[in-house]
């Protein structure tokens, strides 16, 4: 009771002094850009922009703020941020009126159909907006810019400018024209949002501190409970409640409540759901609840939210809230096994998937798979936007992506130059959601092998005769051109086209002439091995040996 009295003459004293007092004690608007310098402020926006709905973290609880993001994915974020989906009861709709590269079916569709309805986005031209592609820092300021405009819900300060300020706000020595984070888009909305007042839905506020806890999928927790190295949620309250008597639960509501129980009995299959009429004492008398039989049971990954009022024994009310993350339990799959060719693309094979997920789970062709990106120095996965086996530069996969089971036959895996291991595949892990909301871990490996055998030759054989008969092996490819690399540059022999002197090693030339080589040993020859690089006709370069042995 002490401590309560001694509060009350310290708030006292404070409200004395902002009375008197010419120092604004509010943070002015604005102020957002100047936190993002400063280290510990990260977790301010990451707070914030989660907090708000504006983005969401990963299912393996990360927020990845250095992965890039796409333009559709960008659009999402801006339409959650400015409250843009409130502004289609004021337009009439009209479907048609859409990019041709946004299909309807795909997870964007609506926050792409109202950017452009209402101006945000006009696309890159001929009607095509190219939602799978990274999206630029300008970029990212010109939808901000024109959100802001259209909004009918902030009132945005004087003093923010994006476009001016923004180098504060993205990593060092980025320019416009770079690629956009997602860690630097929810800097500059931090920036802009904190700097405005919102005249839509009030916030909530709370008067106590958030308690919050993270467990997984398949557990429960009592809220009487340690859990790790935290205390229990109801000492948790009590340092935040001094002579705390009774908690009300004020979400979830009622008619919500789904993970909230009282007196929970996992043997039993009538158990009982918390409500919002009744008190939760900490010190129950026989006809009272207790909060120490209150009991989180979640259902499934995400994040659960509790708002509760304290009060006290003097009768005073305290508002607070309590987040519990629940954490995917994730369940192991098979590993999915590709093979191919040095510098060849590698399709991936929808039916290896499927074999791999009936043995777990129903799956559906909607199913999201979210793929990691593999080590560059082992390759690169492309997305074929264009589904016609022609694989540019803007089709990279440039960050963490989910894509549908129906999709995967469009990804490929492009292995790094030269790179060959048999031994050691390439991996790259994955995560599946099914329709049932179960996440689900596994691997492809992918074995990266030479396409062009060793090739060992006599001395005295028709050296190109029997390299072209060699490479007409592999009709699957069309050779046109070929090198020879000598690999020891002190070995005795040479390589030159029939009656002619000069070598033709580092020389590129047609497959058709290989019938006029002629291997030239030299009076010191005692065999050796060379390297050559053979291009096809679409520009794909395979590379081989061979070996001349000496006669004996």
């Amino acid at each position: 009771m002490h401590t309560k009295y001694l509060k009350r003459i310290i708030a006292f004293v404070i409200l004395l002094s902002m009375l008197f007092t010419t120092v604004a004690m509010a943070i002015p608007y604005g102020q957002a850009k100047k936190l993002i310098r400063n280290g510990y402020s990260w977790e301010n926006v990451e707070k914030y922009v989660q907090g708000k709905g504006i983005m969401k973290g990963f299912p393996d609880g990360k927020f990845y703020e250095n992965l890039n993001v796409k333009r559709a994915d960008a659009i999402i974020m801006i339409d959650r941020a400015f409250k843009l989906s409130a502004l289609v009861d004021l337009i009439n709709r009209d479907y048609k009126d859409i990019f041709d590269d946004v299909d309807e079916s795909e997870y964007y569709f609506d926050a792409v159909y109202i950017a452009k309805l209402i101006g945000i986005t006009k696309g890159r031209g001929n009607n095509n907006f190219h939602p799978k592609q990274s999206v630029t820092i300008e970029e990212v300021i010109l939808l901000i810019e024109r959100a802001m405009e259209k909004s009918k819900y902030f009132e945005f300060d004087d003093d923010i400018d994006l476009r001016e300020n923004y180098k504060d706000m993205v990593e060092k020595n980025k320019d416009l024209k770079d690629f956009a984070t997602r860690g630097e888009i929810a800097a500059m909305l931090y920036y802009v949002l904190t700097g405005s007042k919102y005249d839509g839905e009030p916030e909530n506020e709370y008067d106590l501190k958030e308690i919050t806890r993270t467990i997984e999928e398949d557990e429960v927790l009592a809220f009487d409970h340690e859990y790790g190295e935290k205390d229990s949620i109801i000492e948790s309250i009590e340092d935040l409640v001094d002579d705390l008597e009774y908690v009300q639960f004020t979400k979830p509501l009622n008619k919500d409540n789904n993970f909230l129980y009282d007196e929970y009995d996992e043997d039993s299959r009538s158990n009982s759901f918390v409500t919002n009429s009744d008190k939760y004492y900490v010190d129950p008398n026989r006809r009272q609840m207790d909060l120490s039989e209150v009991t989180i049971v979640p259902k499934k990954g995400g994040v659960l939210e509790i708002e509760y009022m304290a009060y006290d024994d003097e009768g005073d009310s305290y508002k607070g809230l309590i987040k519990i993350t629940v954490e995917d339990v994730y369940n192991d799959l098979d590993d999915i096994e590709f093979t191919g060719h040095e510098n060849t693309p590698i399709k991936f094979i929808i039916s290896k998937f499927k074999e791999v997920f009936k043995k777990e789970f129903e799956y559906t062709s909607d199913d999201e798979i979210s793929l990691e990106l593999p080590d560059k120095k082992f390759g690169t996965l492309y997305f074929d936007e264009n589904n016609d086996g022609k694989l540019g530069n803007t089709e990279k996969i440039e960050a963490k992506n989910s894509f549908k089971l129906k999709q995967m036959a469009r990804i490929y895996f492009y292995p790094a130059a030269d790179f060959v291991d048999e031994k050691d595949p390439a991996v790259i892990e994955y995560t599946v959601e099914d329709k049932d909301d179960n996440f689900y871990e596994g691997k492809i490996n992918i074995k990266v092998s030479a396409l062009l055998d060793k090739l060992t030759i006599d001395e005295d054989d028709d050296f190109g005769e029997e390299v072209k008969d060699h490479l007409d092996e592999f009709d699957d490819y069309v050779f046109e051109t070929i090198k020879f690399e000598k690999l020891d540059e002190d070995d005795d022999f040479d390589l030159n086209f029939e009656n002619k002197t000069s070598s033709l090693f580092e020389i590129e030339f047609y497959i058709t002439h290989l019938e006029d080589v002629v291997f030239n040993p030299g009076s010191d020859f005692d065999g050796a091995t060379l390297k050559y690089t053979v291009t096809t006709d679409d520009g794909l370069e395979f590379t081989g040996l061979v070996t001349v042995e000496v006669d004996d």
